[in-house]
Parts: structure tokens; sequence; C-alpha cells
């Protein structure tokens, strides 16, 4: 899998990965523990539900990529 984003905000973390078999992989991750995956089949949608998790603790979130 490679990376294609990651977001940050606080002590929470959502890791984008695209897979060319299974779409995309979103790595949700609280005090450094991944808490849960999600599976999407597009980018958008992938990015959208990382946004939001990351959005949940609070404003000034920062968008990290490579």
């Amino acid at each position: 899998m490679k990376l294609e984003t990651t977001y940050e905000n606080g002590n929470r973390i959502a890791r984008v990965y695209a897979d060319p078999i299974s779409g995309y992989t979103v790595e949700y991750i609280i005090n450094q523990r991944i808490v849960n995956k999600t599976h999407h089949i597009s980018l958008s949608l992938a990015e959208d539900v990382a946004d939001d998790f990351i959005a949940e603790a609070g404003s000034n979130p920062t968008f990290l990529n490579d």
C-alpha cells in the first residue's frame, strides 16, 4: 500500500493509503495507537472520512501531504 495523504489534529491522525487491488484504506490513530481502519472505493470518499475524523478533535486541523 502507498501512503496518499495524512491528516493530523491534536492527538488524532488519519492516514489514507492506496492499494491497486482493494481501493483506499483509512487508518484512524489516537494517541499513536491505531483504533480503526475503513476501506473505500474512491480517494475522495476516503479523504472526506479522514477529514471528518480529525475534525472531531476540535479546531486547527493540519493537512499534511508529501
